[in-house]
């Protein structure tokens, strides 16, 4: 299981681009990604973008970056010291 965060980071580092919450999930889904959490909320994209902006606020060492407002968009934060791997298996 990964935690949403976790997917997230997968997911950006995958696509390359900026991406907004609803977008990352979607992906998720459309990749069937969502399984790996195993979330049973009504508003997944909520709950993964809670720990974004938690982890962008709290953690000078986010792996993530707000790059851009209306929509909000996050990326890759490579200055982040946080490994990144595209393995599924190995979080």
């Amino acid at each position: 299981m990964l935690t949403f965060k976790e997917l997230a980071v997968r997911i950006l580092d995958e696509v390359g681009q900026p991406m907004t919450g609803e977008e990352i999930w979607k992906f998720a889904e459309s990749n069937s990604y969502d399984q790996l959490v195993g979330s049973l909320g009504k508003t997944p994209w909520n709950s993964m973008l809670a720990r974004i902006y938690v982890s962008i606020r709290d953690d000078e060492d986010s792996p993530f970056k707000k790059v851009s407002s209306r929509p909000t968009k996050f990326a890759i934060n490579h200055y982040s010291k946080h490994k990144i791997s595209n393995d599924p298996n190995n979080s």
